[in-house]
């Protein structure tokens, strides 16, 4: 573990409980976590389409359905043989970390993949000729590092998105775009910061109001997990965990590690 040069912004003040944005399991975020608050409670959720959705908990009715990343062609009829180009691809939109909830701001916060896909389907005969046991997605090629499609990045649908949507209407407020997918954590603070990361390896410290970069710092191998502060000693940690690796995402190979950030000394006076 290391420690790192940080910025002096109101870290020191973590949010009372998990339920408040800290900590997230599974991918239904009550937007609402304090049933005491006299305002509506709406489970959120993203989805691989590349939208955001939003839901009356007492009705189990759609609020709101509102786009995330880029989507493209998402109608397009597939013919074997034929290209089909659409966005977001099979590794595009949402991957596995759930959105996060800022009860200061009243805004979702969302990390997503801005990554289109061309695949060419087979015709019957050549998925029937397949033999059990081997590797089957129903397309022309078995190229292992293209087993969900083309996913190229010299289109220029190689990206990441951060939304900052309001809970109650589910309109964006502000959006910033990386030059990589995010598919780890979106963390914010009491202090009114949003922490998150990318697979180029990007950690990043915005301001939660508007989305301006306060802080960044390459950490050296992609990011893909939890994001989470502590407080030990009585100093405030931020942990990140660096170096995913997966054939389907064409990162950096290296040894995966805990990153451990927090104020220097100086900064924290």
């Amino acid at each position: 573990m290391k420690n790192k040069r940080f910025i002096n912004r109101g870290l020191q003040e973590p949010f009372q409980a998990c339920a408040q944005g800290l900590a997230r399991l599974g991918r239904l975020q009550p937007a609402r976590p304090d049933p005491d608050d006299g305002r509506q409670e709406a489970p959120v959720c993203r989805a691989k389409d590349g939208h955001l959705y939003g839901f009356d908990r007492a009705t189990n009715g759609l609020l709101y359905r509102v786009p995330v990343t880029q989507v493209e062609d998402v109608a397009e009829t597939f013919s074997p043989g034929e290209d089909v180009h659409f966005c977001p691809g099979a590794t595009g939109g949402t991957e596995w970390n759930s959105p996060a909830y800022d009860p200061q701001t009243n805004l979702i916060l969302v990390g997503e993949v801005d990554w289109c896909d061309t695949v060419t389907p087979k015709d019957v005969n050549e998925l029937q000729s397949v033999a059990l046991g081997q590797p089957w997605a129903g397309m022309a090629t078995w190229n292992p590092f293209g087993v969900f499609g083309r996913e190229g990045r010299a289109d220029g649908h190689w990206a990441g998105w951060v939304y900052a949507v309001d809970a109650d209407t589910g309109v964006w407020k502000w959006r910033l775009k990386s030059n990589y997918p995010i598919i780890g954590a979106v963390t914010p603070t009491a202090g009114g910061i949003v922490f998150f990361g990318d697979l180029g390896g990007n950690f990043y410290a915005l301001d939660a109001a508007n989305g301006q970069k306060l802080w960044g710092q390459e950490l050296g191998g992609a990011i893909a997990g939890g994001v989470i502060t502590y407080t030990a000693n009585g100093a405030q940690k931020i942990a990140v965990a660096s170096g995913f690796t997966m054939l389907a995402w064409p990162t950096k190979i290296v040894t995966a590690k805990i990153e451990v950030l927090g104020l220097d000394s100086a900064s924290a006076n």
